[in-house]
């Protein structure tokens, strides 16, 4: 079965190559915590005026993302993205213009593309906002001039178990003066053994998955990966406090070969992008380049019902993810303004272009992609 899901690998088999992942420049504080909503919670502590102070985010975002501030009371507004997922500019712009307090502005760089804009570095650099950039999909996307935007960032979020095969690490990096993250790391536990171990079964179950050869097993490797999932989800969303990184995480996080991972997803999204000739699946980045390393490459399904095209492909052995479960936060009452959001919600799926996906295979996705008919 050809997914984007991690799958279990054993550490023992890893070797570092020459690629580090890449981290802010300068001088800089850094916190290694067990999640991103750990880490999260854990930067709330540390702002200035954190009371007084708005973030601003889209609402087409991972509840980890979104739960530390609102369990913390710090005030959310949501900002409107365009159609390549990234901030409405204009949108922003009246946000800011309606207070004057402190701002936290929450940037997100989807599925390993750019969130930036020249427009939206324009109008946030006459704010006094501090920026997070979210690199949990883009550790490795880099702007127009071939640097790392991670290198560039003033304060940096990881989510480690969304690119490597890890139950959990999160770094939070921050260049401000006034916002010092660091922390005694000896002072916090890390996760229960029972919440990694969850996590650790819901790896195997990807691996389980993936290697499976018929419909019947892969839906018992479907059920078993979610129900390890959702065990492991349960006790990180109940429990939001601070947690340091595990040691078995920080050892793969160290031997973990990136450069092979940037080169196949690279070798990857350059063929989809060549090959995929379908009237019923639209790429949102038409343009292939190799500045973004893709966590899956966005698409969106047109003119046929989404899950009659997700069943065909699964009947043909690929699953092609979404994100919707968890990542939809809407305002009840705004509906209509957040359009583009509802309808990429809908619409999309994620392609797999993840580093142990051979040629072989991803001839044969593309393939079965352009072969479909309504």
């Amino acid at each position: 079965m050809i997914t984007l899901l991690r799958k279990y690998t054993d550490f023992n088999n890893l070797q570092a190559d020459d690629c580090e992942l890449p981290v802010p420049q300068g001088d800089t504080s850094s916190a290694r915590l067990a999640t991103g909503r750990s880490a999260l919670w854990h930067l709330i502590s540390r702002l200035p005026d954190a009371e007084k102070t708005t973030v601003l985010m889209p609402c087409y975002v991972a509840e980890g993302v979104l739960k530390p501030f609102l369990q913390a009371n710090v005030e959310v507004q949501f900002y409107k993205l365009t159609e390549q997922l990234t901030p409405d500019v204009s949108d922003v712009g009246k946000i800011l213009s309606q207070h004057n307090g402190p701002t936290l502005f929450v940037l997100i760089h989807y599925f390993g593309y750019s969130g930036w804009t020249p427009s939206l570095r324009s109008i946030l650099s006459g704010e006094n906002a501090y920026i997070l950039e979210d690199f949990a999909h883009a550790p490795f996307v880099k702007d127009d001039d071939g640097r790392y935007l991670a290198e560039q960032a003033d304060l940096a979020l990881y989510s480690f178990n969304k690119i490597i095969p890890v139950g959990d690490g999160a770094l939070l990096v921050s260049c401000y003066d006034d916002i010092d993250v660091s922390l005694t790391e000896t002072d916090y536990p890390p996760l229960p053994t029972q919440a990694l171990n969850a996590f650790e079964k819901h790896l195997k179950a990807c691996r389980d998955l993936y290697e499976s050869k018929s419909m019947t097993e892969a839906k018992i490797h479907l059920q078993h990966l979610s129900d390890w999932y959702e065990a492991y989800y349960h006790f990180i969303n109940t429990q939001i406090d601070v947690h340091v990184q595990s040691d078995q995480s920080r050892q793969i996080e160290s031997i973990f070969p990136y450069g092979a991972l940037i080169e196949q997803r690279l070798a990857n999204s350059k063929m989809v992008h060549e090959n995929l000739q379908s009237r019923f699946v639209t790429l949102l980045h038409t343009e292939f380049s190799e500045k973004n390393v893709p966590f899956g490459l966005p698409a969106r399904v047109k003119n046929i019902e989404r899950q009659k095209f997700l069943d065909f492909m699964f009947q043909e052995g690929i699953l092609l993810s979404t994100l919707e479960d968890k990542w939809d936060f809407r305002p009840e009452n705004e509906q209509s303004r957040y359009s583009f959001e509802k309808d990429f919600i809908a619409d999309h799926v994620l392609i797999p272009v993840s580093e142990f996906i051979s040629k072989e295979k991803m001839k044969y996705m593309i393939n079965i992609m352009n072969s479909f008919e309504a």
